[in-house]
């Protein structure tokens, strides 16, 4: 019985352990729309439409910095 006790305290730990972990990391997927109406934009055309994400930051993401509209758009 005690040997399943303290399956489950270890299980839980590593669970808290993990997760604690995991949101300290550098997140590299970003939500393009930050990038949206910022120099970085216009720059790297590190933008997108809101919403969605790109993969790692500085990749291109195949959109491009729109001055008329002020904002991300799709590269044509």
């Amino acid at each position: 019985m005690k040997k399943i006790l303290w399956i489950i305290v270890l299980l839980i730990t590593i669970i808290i352990i993990g997760v604690a972990t995991y949101s300290k990391m550098p997140h590299y997927k970003k939500i393009c729309s930050d990038y949206t109406k910022r120099e970085e934009c216009v720059k790297n055309s590190r933008c997108d439409w809101p919403g969605s994400s790109c993969a790692v930051p500085g990749k291109n993401c195949g959109f491009t910095y729109d001055p008329e509209k002020d904002r991300c758009l799709p590269k044509k």
